[in-house]
């Protein structure tokens, strides 16, 4: 969860938002979403995804929107991770 800002700054994406959203439990496990808005080409998204992918964790990436402004790509996504909940 916290790594993704240093994963977006590897991958040349540039974080306007990151703001983490309550947990969500799924019986004995919990989501741990965030939502993310960054700005950077196409190259760059696909190699932060590539970065989340190959994470120790399990984790998704949905709701995945692109706007553009001139050559300026803005995305908005959220992103989850999988964690145990405390005892």
């Amino acid at each position: 969860l916290f790594v993704i800002p240093a994963l977006a700054d590897a991958s040349g994406l540039v974080i306007d938002l990151w703001r983490p959203l309550p947990d969500e439990p799924a019986g004995t496990i919990v989501w741990a979403p965030i939502e993310v808005e960054a700005r950077g080409g196409w190259t760059a998204l696909h190699a932060f995804l590539q970065r989340v992918r190959e994470l120790p964790q399990v984790a998704r990436v949905d709701r995945l929107s692109a706007r553009t402004s001139g050559s300026e790509v803005r995305w908005r996504l959220s992103s989850s991770w999988l964690g145990n909940l405390p005892k």
